[in-house]
């Protein structure tokens, strides 16, 4: 899929590839690490960045964490994708192993040219997303995939997403080696906690409106509340996606800074 750039650097993908209208894997060739898609451009970018910083700071090659339904989703839209896993199943079943090959390949490709040993990897679908998809769209479809994944990995160490991920994490235990999980802004706290064992790691994520906009003591309620419920786990509270709220960006900037101190304080106290 093509992918163009807003002046800011936000990436814009293609919505519009053939496969949307025409549901054929023939439309799709083999991913090759050196020429494909934003591959020439992540090349010329990293080698730019290791010129400028001369080994002062650690440049790292970015890798791919995206998993298959989220590619699956863009090539073919929401709509045609659903459809197609009650009247094609086949064809889906077909598209995600497609996807999941080809990531695979591209991960061999990159640990041969940068000299990794370790493929250790996350899984970032976004369309996780209860109920835009059902418990048993992802034990049907999804699961099958992800198991693959985590053996070729040998370790799995994050499932994001940006929905609710609570009907189906007793789905994502099964993934053995996934060591935490994550709790976004729209999977329930405390229904995780109940769902998942006690020696898994629970990444609590902060909306970024609720950073920039909170007041000091809704601040503190919703902090102290993370902290209560979560006394005797192993946690952390992550404040990501921050994106531009305010008219000055500065404005955007000391309004994080203030919350990081208020969090040190509701948190480390």
């Amino acid at each position: 899929m093509a992918v163009r750039h807003q002046p800011d650097g936000v990436p814009i993908i293609q919505d519009d590839h053939p496969m949307r209208r025409d549901p054929d894997l023939r439309l799709l060739p083999r991913h090759d690490f050196a020429t494909s898609g934003e591959m020439p451009r992540l090349f010329s970018h990293y080698e730019e960045l290791k010129r400028l910083t001369q080994d002062r700071v650690p440049i790292s090659f970015p890798t791919w964490q995206r998993g298959p339904l989220d590619m699956a989703m863009q090539l073919r839209g929401y709509e045609q994708l659903v459809s197609d896993m009650s009247e094609r199943p086949q064809f889906v079943h077909d598209l995600l192993r497609f996807l999941v090959e080809q990531r695979m390949h591209w991960w061999d490709a990159y640990c041969e040219r940068f000299g990794v040993t370790t493929r250790h990897a996350g899984i970032a679908d976004d369309w996780i997303n209860v109920p835009f998809i059902s418990p048993a769209i992802f034990r049907d479809f999804l699961l099958p995939r992800y198991l693959e994944l985590e053996e070729y990995h040998e370790k799995i160490w994050g499932l994001h997403s940006c929905g609710d991920q609570v009907p189906v994490q007793h789905l994502m235990l099964q993934l053995k080696t996934l060591g935490g999980f994550e709790v976004n802004p729209w999977t329930d706290l405390e229904a995780t906690l109940r769902n998942v064992p006690a020696d898994k790691f629970l990444g609590v994520s902060i909306k970024n409106v609720d950073v920039l906009l909170f007041s000091d003591e809704e601040i503190e309620q919703q902090l102290g509340r993370i902290r209560r419920l979560c006394t005797g786990r192993s946690y952390n509270v992550t404040a990501q996606a921050l994106q531009r709220v305010h008219a000055d960006i500065h404005d955007d900037m000391r309004r994080t800074q203030h919350w990081i101190e208020v969090a040190r304080r509701v948190l480390q106290g």
